[in-house]
């Protein structure tokens, strides 16, 4: 609604490129990308969840996160990934690199 787009214009949208990893932060692997196209821009929640599930990935300003652990947001969530981003018994911990770039599929597409 904010960006006066439907929910499949979002999805094209977003799935449309690759995300560069900007940095780890906050949290235990938390990545931070970056490009996301302007007309997706949205300011956070003035007030956060209190849970989010690991593996939702979401929006907010320029940024995009993933997040690796359950944990409280103030991103708006359009999607989810199955990767596990942290994992403390392994070396490196998670898979997600600063510098590496991150596209996103839309495994529910129907497909012609």
């Amino acid at each position: 609604k904010h960006a006066g787009l439907t929910r499949d214009e979002v999805i094209k949208l977003f799935t449309s490129r690759q995300y560069p990893v900007y940095c780890l932060g906050f949290l235990c692997c938390l990545p931070y990308l970056g490009g996301l196209p302007e007309k997706l821009h949205l300011p956070r929640l003035a007030t956060p969840r209190t849970r989010v599930v690991a593996g939702s990935i979401g929006i907010a300003g320029e940024q995009i996160v993933i997040l690796p652990l359950d944990m409280p947001s103030g991103f708006h969530y359009l999607g989810h990934t199955d990767l596990r981003l942290y994992n403390p018994h392994e070396m490196p911990p998670t898979p997600i690199s600063p510098g590496d770039l991150i596209e996103f599929k839309n495994e529910n597409a129907t497909h012609s």
